[in-house]
C-alpha cells in the first residue's frame, strides 16, 4: 500500500522542496496517485480569495500570514487575491474563487448583504478557510457560527504547547509530525466540535502532559478544554466546504514550514482539489454513519459473541448453548444448533470462530463445557468419567480430592455448517464434531472464561481463556487471588482461590492466549484432544515444543479474563483483559480495579495475578489475617528483565485437582499499552487517577497521573478490542474511510461506550477519541442518552471483510435475556442514512389461536427531510401482509414465526427488525416471591428463597428444573455464585463479598426452561431476577449526592473512605431502591469535624427522605457530637416499615446549638438494623 506514497506528491512537489528536512509521521492509509490537471497557460489551477479585515490592531500575523498563502499559490499553482476591503463580498465576485480565506479576521466586519452574498456562495459549493482569530469574526453572525462549528471563550497567551496530529491521511496533516510542538497563542473554545466537525489535530493541556509511554509533553497553560482540546477541524456542510485552524496567532509562525505545509492542505481541499478518499472532512462526523440492527432480542437470547461469515451473514453464540445464524440481507434468524452445556456461574458456550479457509471446508469452532467430561484425571491420578454437581464446590477441605468431583473441562470443538436446502433449514451438523483440544477447569465456582476465537493469516487458531478463579475468592477482596494457605484451622483453601495454578502456571492452559495449528484433515478418534493430533504448535510460541513443565500451546500468559481477542493482518493480538474488583486502595495489597488492554506483539507474559505491570506488583499477603506477610512489606518481583515473579503456590509446585506442575518461575513481565481504573478519569471522590506504585506502597500519595482520561466515567469492564485495516482495492462504498486505518476500536461493557485507540509511530499509545458515540437502552430499548447511536453493555466487536464494524452488546442484566442486547452494524454512508426500525410486540407466545398486537412506534430516520412507511411480514414468506404501523395478527398454527417490520423512506432506503412469536406453547411464568425486590442482607447471610412457576403447557412444575441463583451484582456487572435448584430453598452468601468495593448488591435470579409444546414446538425459557440491597451502604460510593465530597477515613472501624462536606441542605441518595421489610432502625456511623460542641450536645440533623430529596420524611435523626473528628460513633434510630419499593435520599441539616459551617459532620456509612429478607 505504502508505494502509492510516492506518487501523490504531483501537486505538493514544490511544497515538499519548501519545507525541506520536515519531520513526518507515519502515514497509516497510502492514499492513490493523483493526475495533475492540464495547467491553464499560468500554471494556475484556481484562484482564492485572503480576507484580511479585522478590529484588531495586530497586523503582523496577518502581513505574515499573507505573505505565507503567496508563496504557497506560487508553489501550489493557485492564484491570491488578498483584501481588506469587505465590499468584494458581493456573489459574482465570490464567484471567481475557489475558496475564501478568513486571515486572523476579528470583529464585525461584513454588513447584512455582505454576508447575504458569502452565505450564497458557500451553499453553492464554495470552500472556506478561517486561520486563527477567524473564529472571532463576525460574533452575532449564526451562519458563520455554524460554519465554524463553535465561537472562541477565551485565549492563551504566546507559549509552546505540543500538537497531535491524529489524522495521518488528510492533506493538511499527513506530512506534519505526529508530536508537532510549536509556539502559539492558543484558543478555548465555548464547545468541542468533535462528531459534527472532523478533528485532525489537538493540543496538550498541561494537565495531561505525562504519557502512558513515560515521555512527558509540552502542555499548554490555561486550556479548559480537557484531554480533548480540537486546534484544527474541518466537514462538509449545506452544500460547501469548511475548514478551520486555530493556529497562526503570530507571526513568525507563518515562517514555519509545517504551518505552510499545514495551510496548504487545508486550502487545496477547501477549494475542492484533494482527494475525497483520503481527505475525508467527514471520517468522524456521527451524521455520516448508519448503525443497522442485524438482530435484536429475543433472537439474540443471552449473547456472549459473534463471527462474520465472508458473505456477511453472522453467526451468535448464547452462553446457554444456543447457536444462531442472522442474515442482516433477509432480516432473519436460524437456529444452528443447541449445544448441551454446563452453564453454572459463567460456565456455558463461548466463540464462535469462524475457520480461515470457511468457503471450502465450513468449519465452525466453539469452545464449551460439557455437562458430563470424560477421562477426566483427579487429584488422586484415577482418570474418570464424571457429571458435574449441580451443587456448587466448597471453598475449604480436609485435603484436594475434596473438590475432584468438580474436575471438568472446557471444550474446544469444530462442526460442519450445512447450508439451506428447499426442505432444510441451515444448521450445524452437531453429529460431524471433531474434538480438537481441553483445557482443564476446576467447576462450581465462578469465574473467568474469556473462550473467545480468531484466525491468523497463517490459518492458525488463536484461543483466549480465562483465570478460573472467583473475584473475590480466598479473602483476597477483590485484589489478586493467590490464596494456599491453610486455613486457621489447617484447612486446605480451594485450589480455585488461587489464581496462580493457573495464569502464572507455564503447564497450565487457564490465563492464556493459546495458538495452535489444526488438522487440515478429519481428525481421528484417536487424535481427538492431542497434541500432535488434532493440533499442533507453529513455531515461535512462548515455550518450544519439550520443554519440561510447559505447553506448547501457550503464546502468552498472565491474563485475569482475556475475554476478547482480534488478530490483524501482521499477527499481532488485541486483548482487553477484564479488572479486579476492588474499588478502593489499600496500602500493601497492590492495584485496585484496573483494566487492561494488551497489544500482543510478541510471546509474553504479562503476570496475573501477582503483577499489573512491572512497575505494579502485588505484595505478598496472609490471606487469614488479611495483614502483609513480612515486616516490612515485601512486593512481588515484577521488574526482573530475566524472569517473573516466584511462583510458589502449591498447585503450581506439586499439582493438584485441574493442576500439573509448572515451573517455578516464568518469564519476564511485559507491560499492558492500557491500564486504567475508576479513578479521577471515573470517581471523583477517590482521586488516585492512573494507578501507580505510589497510592499503595505506603509512601501516603493521594493522586497519580492522570494517563487515560478520554475513557471516560463508569466502571472497569474493557469489552473488546480491533484494529481497522483499511484497504484500498475494497470496492464497497460502505467500508469505513482510510482515516481509521490501523486505529484500534475498543469498547467498555460498564460505560457503554466505544473508544478510538490511536497508535504513534513507535507503536504507543497516542490519542484516544470518542467513537461512534452511543448509549445504553431502557429495557423498553427506550434511548438513556442523547447518543445517536445504541450500545448498551458492549459485549464483543469486529470488522469484516469489507470494512464494515459490528458491535455485539449484552444489556444490562446479570446473565439473562436482555431486552437492551442486540447486534449492529455501522456504515459509512456520508449522509444517506436509512430510516431505523423498532419493532414490539404483545404476547410473543402462547396457545393457537394467538392474536399478537404489534407496533412500530419509535421508528425514525435520521435524516430530516425524509418520511417514512411501514411495511410487515407476520410469518417470514416474504410477503407483505400489512402497511399499518401498528397492525394486530392471529396465528392459526402452531410453530415459530419470524415477524418482520421494514420501515422505508422517501429517498428509498430501508431497514428491518425481526423478532420470535411462539404459537403453541406459551413462556413459562416465574415470579421470585422471596426474597422481595429491594430487600435487605448482610454478605455472609444465608437468604431464602421461594419461587413459584407457572407454564400452561408443562402442567404441574418439577421444581428440581427451577435454578435459583445468587448473583453477586458489582456495579454494572455481576457474578454467579451459589446455585440451588428447587422452588423453595436457601441460598448462602459469601461474606468476603462486601470487600469488592463499590455498588454491591445481590440478585436472586431464578430460571425455568419448559418442556415445548406439542408437536415439537421449542422449549422457552424465562429467567426473573429481583434485587436484593446491602443492610450497610458504605456512603463514599453513593452514585447520586450533592454538595458533599469523600476523604480516607480515620474512623478505626474501617470502611477506608467517608463523605464529609455536609452542609445544611446537602444530600446523598443511598445505592437502592430499598423494601424496609422487617427493617426497624437506621445507624449513622460519624464523627464531629471539630471541638466546637461538646460531646452529646446536639451535633445536626439527618432527615430521611423517601423517593425524592423533598419526598416524605420517613424519619429525622438527630445527630449528637462525638466531641472531635477523631472520635467515631454509631448512633441509631428507630425506623418503621413504610411498606413498598423507595430510593432513600439523606437531607443534612443544621441543628439550634450545633456544629455550624460547611462541614457539619463526617459520615462513614448508614446501616439499616433488623432481619431483612434474611434467614433468621
Amino acid at each position: 500500500m505504502r508505494k502509492a506514497l510516492g506518487r501523490r506528491v504531483t501537486a505538493f512537489a514544490g511544497l515538499l522542496a519548501l519545507v525541506g528536512t520536515t519531520l513526518v509521521g507515519p502515514t497509516s492509509a497510502s492514499a492513490p496517485a493523483v493526475a495533475a490537471p492540464a495547467p491553464a497557460s499560468d500554471g494556475v489551477q484556481y484562484r482564492v480569495l485572503v480576507f484580511t479585515k479585522s478590529t484588531d490592531g495586530d497586523q503582523a500575523p496577518t502581513t505574515a500570514g499573507v505573505e505565507a498563502i503567496k508563496e504557497l499559490g506560487e508553489q501550489l499553482r493557485f492564484s491570491v487575491q488578498a483584501t481588506g476591503d469587505a465590499r468584494k463580498f458581493d456573489l459574482a465576485y465570490l464567484k471567481k474563487f475557489r475558496a475564501v480565506v478568513f486571515l486572523n479576521t476579528s470583529g464585525d466586519v461584513l454588513n447584512a448583504a455582505q454576508q447575504a452574498a458569502f452565505e450564497a456562495y458557500y451553499k453553492a459549493g464554495g470552500g472556506f478557510v478561517g486561520i486563527g482569530s477567524a473564529i472571532e469574526a463576525q460574533p452575532g453572525w449564526q451562519f458563520l457560527s455554524d460554519v465554524l462549528g463553535t465561537r472562541a471563550s477565551g485565549r492563551t497567551d504566546v507559549q509552546p504547547g505540543t500538537i497531535k496530529v491524529a489524522d495521518r491521511v488528510h492533506d493538511a496533516s499527513k506530512n506534519l509530525p505526529e508530536y508537532w510542538t510549536r509556539s502559539d497563542a492558543w484558543y478555548n473554545f465555548q464547545s468541542n466540535v468533535r462528531g459534527k466537525s472532523h478533528v485532525l489535530a489537538t493540543v496538550v493541556e498541561d494537565t495531561f502532559a505525562q504519557q502512558s509511554w513515560g515521555g512527558t509533553l509540552t502542555g499548554i497553560a490555561g486550556g479548559n478544554m480537557g484531554a480533548d482540546h480540537p486546534v484544527t477541524w474541518c466537514k462538509d456542510w449545506q452544500g460547501g466546504r469548511s475548514f478551520y485552524t486555530a493556529l497562526g496567532n503570530t507571526a513568525a509562525g507563518f515562517g514555519e514550514a509545517n504551518l505552510r505545509s499545514h495551510l496548504g492542505g487545508a486550502i487545496k481541499w477547501a477549494a475542492g482539489q484533494a482527494d475525497p478518499v483520503y481527505s475525508d472532512c467527514g471520517a468522524t462526523v456521527l451524521a455520516n454513519y448508519q448503525q443497522t440492527a442485524v438482530a435484536l432480542p429475543p433472537n439474540t437470547n443471552e449473547p456472549v459473541g459473534f463471527d462474520v461469515l465472508p458473505d456477511g451473514r453472522v453467526i451468535q453464540t448464547d452462553r446457554r448453548g444456543g447457536v444462531r445464524l442472522h442474515d442482516p440481507k433477509s432480516n432473519t434468524t436460524t437456529m444452528l444448533a443447541q449445544i448441551p452445556v454446563y452453564t453454572a456461574s459463567e460456565d456455558g458456550l463461548y466463540g464462535p470462530g469462524i475457520d480461515d479457509n470457511f468457503a471450502t471446508n465450513r468449519w465452525v469452532y466453539l469452545y464449551y463445557a460439557p455437562p458430563t467430561v470424560k477421562d477426566v484425571k483427579l487429584s488422586t491420578g484415577e482418570v474418570v468419567t464424571q457429571t458435574t454437581p449441580t451443587a456448587n464446590a466448597p471453598n475449604t477441605g480436609n485435603s484436594p480430592a475434596v473438590w475432584d468431583p468438580w474436575v471438568g473441562y472446557f471444550q474446544l470443538s469444530r462442526f460442519k455448517f450445512v447450508g439451506a436446502t428447499a426442505d432444510t433449514p441451515a444448521h450445524l451438523d452437531v453429529a460431524s464434531e471433531q474434538e480438537i483440544m481441553r483445557v482443564p477447569v476446576n467447576r462450581g465456582a465462578c469465574c473467568h472464561v474469556a473462550g473467545d476465537i480468531d484466525f491468523d493469516k497463517h490459518g492458525n487458531l488463536w484461543l483466549v481463556t480465562g483465570d478460573d478463579t472467583p473475584a473475590g475468592g480466598g479473602n483476597s477482596g477483590g485484589f489478586g487471588p493467590f490464596n494456599d494457605q491453610l486455613t486457621a484451622s489447617g484447612q486446605y483453601n480451594a485450589p480455585h482461590v488461587d489464581a496462580r495454578r493457573s495464569a502464572q502456571n507455564t503447564n497450565d492452559l487457564r490465563g492464556k492466549v493459546l495458538r495452535i495449528t489444526v488438522k487440515g484433515g478429519d481428525i481421528a478418534s484417536g487424535e481427538a484432544n492431542r497434541f500432535g493430533g488434532a493440533y499442533t504448535a507453529p513455531a515461535g510460541n512462548l515455550f518450544p515444543v519439550g520443554t519440561e513443565k510447559t505447553r506448547p500451546e501457550i503464546y502468552a500468559m498472565g491474563f485475569r479474563n482475556p475475554f476478547r481477542i482480534q488478530v490483524d493482518e501482521n499477527d499481532v493480538a488485541y486483548i482487553t483483559d477484564y479488572s479486579p474488583d476492588s474499588q478502593t486502595p489499600q496500602n500493601f495489597r497492590g492495584p485496585a480495579g484496573t483494566g487492561r488492554v494488551e497489544i500482543v506483539r510478541k510471546p509474553a507474559n504479562y503476570g496475573w495475578p501477582l503483577c499489573y505491570k512491572t512497575d505494579l506488583p502485588y505484595y505478598r499477603w496472609n490471606f487469614n489475617t488479611s495483614t502483609p506477610l513480612d515486616t516490612p512489606a515485601q512486593a512481588h518481583e515484577c521488574d526482573n528483565p530475566t524472569r517473573g515473579p516466584q511462583n510458589n503456590s502449591r498447585w503450581n509446585l506439586n499439582g493438584g485437582p485441574t493442576v500439573e506442575p509448572g515451573l517455578e518461575y516464568g518469564p519476564p513481565i511485559t507491560n499492558p499499552d492500557i491500564w486504567y481504573s475508576y479513578t479521577p478519569e471515573n470517581r471523583a471522590d477517590n482521586p488516585i487517577g492512573t494507578p501507580c506504585l505510589a497510592y499503595y506502597n505506603g509512601s501516603g500519595a493521594t493522586t497519580c497521573p492522570r494517563l487515560f482520561p478520554e475513557l471516560g466515567t463508569g466502571g472497569v469492564g474493557p469489552h473488546g478490542a480491533a484494529k481497522y485495516h483499511f484497504d484500498p482495492n475494497n470496492a464497497d462504498p460502505t467500508k469505513l474511510p482510510p482515516y481509521y486505518d490501523n486505529t484500534v476500536f475498543f469498547g467498555e461493557f460498564t460505560r457503554d461506550t466505544l473508544r478510538e485507540v490511536r497508535l504513534d509511530s513507535q507503536n504507543r499509545i497516542f490519542k484516544i477519541n470518542n467513537l461512534l458515540d452511543c448509549g445504553g437502552l431502557t429495557p423498553q430499548r427506550v434511548p438513556q442518552t442523547s447518543n445517536p447511536f445504541e450500545c448498551d453493555n458492549p459485549m464483543d466487536l469486529q470488522f469484516d471483510g469489507k470494512g464494515h464494524f459490528y458491535l455485539l452488546a449484552y444489556g444490562d442484566g446479570f446473565f439473562n435475556v436482555n431486552n437492551d442486547a442486540g447486534l449492529y452494524r455501522w456504515d459509512y454512508v456520508k449522509g444517506q442514512r436509512a430510516p431505523i426500525p423498532v419493532l414490539a410486540a404483545s404476547p410473543t407466545s402462547g396457545a393457537a389461536p394467538l392474536t399478537v398486537q404489534f407496533s412500530s412506534a419509535g421508528s425514525r430516520d435520521p435524516d430530516p427531510a425524509d418520511s417514512i412507511r411501514f411495511q410487515w411480514d407476520f410469518t417470514g414468506d416474504g410477503a407483505v401482509d400489512s402497511t399499518d404501523p401498528d397492525p394486530q395478527f392471529t396465528y392459526t398454527t402452531p410453530g415459530q414465526y419470524t415477524a418482520r417490520l421494514t420501515v422505508l423512506d422517501s429517498s428509498g432506503k430501508s431497514a428491518s427488525a425481526n423478532t420470535t412469536i411462539t404459537v403453541g406453547n406459551t413462556a413459562p411464568k416465574v415470579t421470585v416471591n422471596t426474597p422481595v425486590e429491594g430487600g435487605l442482607f448482610a454478605f455472609g447471610d444465608s437468604i431464602p428463597f421461594s419461587v413459584t412457576v407457572t407454564d400452561p403447557e408443562d402442567g404441574t412444575i418439577d421444581c428440581s428444573r427451577v435454578a435459583v441463583t445468587f448473583v453477586l451484582g458489582h456495579d454494572t456487572h455481576g457474578h454467579a455464585e451459589q446455585t440451588v435448584n428447587g422452588c423453595t430453598g436457601v441460598l448462602p452468601t459469601d461474606a468476603n463479598d462486601v470487600s469488592h468495593g463499590g455498588n454491591v448488591f445481590g440478585v436472586i435470579s431464578a430460571s425455568y426452561t419448559d418442556l415445548g409444546g406439542p408437536g415439537g414446538v421449542p422449549a422457552l425459557t424465562t429467567v426473573t431476577q429481583n434485587n436484593v440491597r446491602q443492610k450497610r451502604q458504605e456512603v463514599e460510593f453513593a452514585a447520586e449526592e450533592s454538595g458533599t465530597n469523600v476523604a480516607t477515613t480515620n474512623d478505626p472501624a474501617g470502611g477506608s473512605q467517608h463523605r464529609g462536606s455536609l452542609a445544611s441542605g446537602d444530600w446523598i441518595a443511598l445505592n437502592g431502591p430499598f423494601n424496609l421489610q422487617n427493617i426497624n432502625s437506621l445507624t449513622f456511623r460519624v464523627a464531629s469535624t471539630s471541638t466546637q460542641v461538646p460531646a452529646g450536645g446536639p451535633m445536626a440533623a439527618v432527615e430521611v427522605h423517601l423517593d425524592a430529596v423533598n419526598g416524605p420524611i420517613l424519619t429525622t435523626a438527630a445527630l449528637t457530637s462525638t466531641g472531635d473528628a477523631a472520635t467515631w460513633q454509631s448512633q441509631t434510630f428507630p425506623i418503621v416499615d413504610p411498606g413498598g419499593l423507595h430510593k432513600v435520599y439523606l437531607v443534612f441539616r443544621s441543628v439550634s446549638g450545633g456544629q455550624t459551617g460547611g462541614n457539619l459532620f463526617n459520615l462513614n456509612w448508614a446501616e439499616f438494623g433488623g432481619q431483612g429478607v434474611s434467614g433468621s
